[in-house]
């Protein structure tokens, strides 16, 4: 997927899924912020952006994270530098949950 098409799927949306074993919500707002909340942990905060073709993320003091984003209907893989896949599933809205 394109940046721009990265953007316009994930602005004012939630993926969820599972990454390195551990369930996880993801909203990414319009204005740049994203949230990250796993079952039991407190909700993290964080910047999103797109590249030309790819997703980027900056969450703390760690640097910027880039990943390619495929699609295929409404789930996602996330490709990592290192070739890693992980799968997600789009969803409308914010549906992080609050517990």
């Amino acid at each position: 997927m394109s940046g721009k098409e990265i953007y316009d799927l994930f602005k004012g949306n939630t993926v969820h899924g599972e990454w390195a074993g551990t369930e996880y919500w993801s909203y990414f707002g319009a204005d740049g912020w994203t949230t990250y909340k796993t079952k039991g942990a407190e909700l993290q905060t964080g910047r999103w952006s797109t590249n030309a073709t790819q997703y980027c993320s900056i969450w703390g003091e760690a640097p910027q994270a880039c990943y390619d984003i495929l699609r295929d209907g409404w789930t996602l893989i996330w490709v990592t530098r290192d070739g890693n896949h992980y799968t997600s599933a789009l969803l409308q809205g914010n549906q992080t949950p609050h517990d």
